[in-house]
């Protein structure tokens, strides 16, 4: 990779060279995934390269020891979930940031569930209305979407006559936690609700008790 192109790269929907598109595929948000999960673990993800030699990618991660911490959570009993894998589950995914998709798809896919996405509220509204009853087993809705927000979608998915209005889980998206964004997200008719990005723990605890696996 060439001096010029090696912070580029880095970014969304960046390739090296056009051509790598044309002959391999792919959109260019594969390293762009890959560092942003690197720096949500506090890290870096980093490039050594010489053009018609080759490339190393690398990250690098500072992650504290605690012995007694680690001494205690060993013996501790490991707390029960009703759901511990997300093999099966079909999951409308309600988002309208692209790289926002394709990190949680990606890590949903990897835990094996099935995501079909939508890209804002009006879309997310008409896909369930128009999906069988037993095709969604949870929908992860966005809060702030062009088009039409994430609350309002609720609100008219649970008043619309679909079979599942009243009993699909679905769990808010939101960049705030606050207790205020909470309280809106229940009253709209959510079940739950999740920061982002995904962690993958705080997704299987939340979704218990409002999914049965297949």
């Amino acid at each position: 990779v060439s001096p010029e192109n090696q912070s580029r790269i880095f970014e969304s929907f960046e390739q090296a060279e056009g051509s790598t598109t044309r002959k391999y595929g792919g959109t260019g948000l594969g390293l762009a995934i890959s560092r942003r999960l690197v720096q949500m673990m506090g890290g870096s993800l980093s490039l050594d390269s010489e053009p018609g030699k080759g490339s190393d990618f690398y990250f690098t991660l500072t992650l504290p020891i605690n012995k007694l911490e680690a001494q205690s959570i060993k013996q501790a009993p490991q707390e029960v979930h009703t759901i511990s894998s997300a093999e099966g589950l079909r999951i409308l995914l309600v988002e309208d940031n692209d790289l926002n998709i394709e990190i949680a798809q990606t890590i949903l896919e990897m835990e094996g569930a099935v995501i079909d996405v939508a890209h804002n509220g009006r879309e997310a509204v008409d896909t369930f209305l128009a999906s069988e009853p037993d095709r969604y087993d949870l929908i992860l809705m966005d809060i702030q979407m062009p088009v039409m927000d994430g609350l309002e979608a609720t609100r008219i998915i649970r008043r619309s006559s679909h079979p599942r209005a009243a009993t699909i889980p679905i769990i808010a998206m939101s960049a705030n936690a606050f207790d205020e964004d909470m309280k809106k997200s229940v009253e709209s008719g959510m079940n739950g609700h999740l920061s982002k990005p995904i962690d993958i723990d705080k997704f299987f605890r939340t979704i218990s008790g409002f999914v049965t696996k297949k």
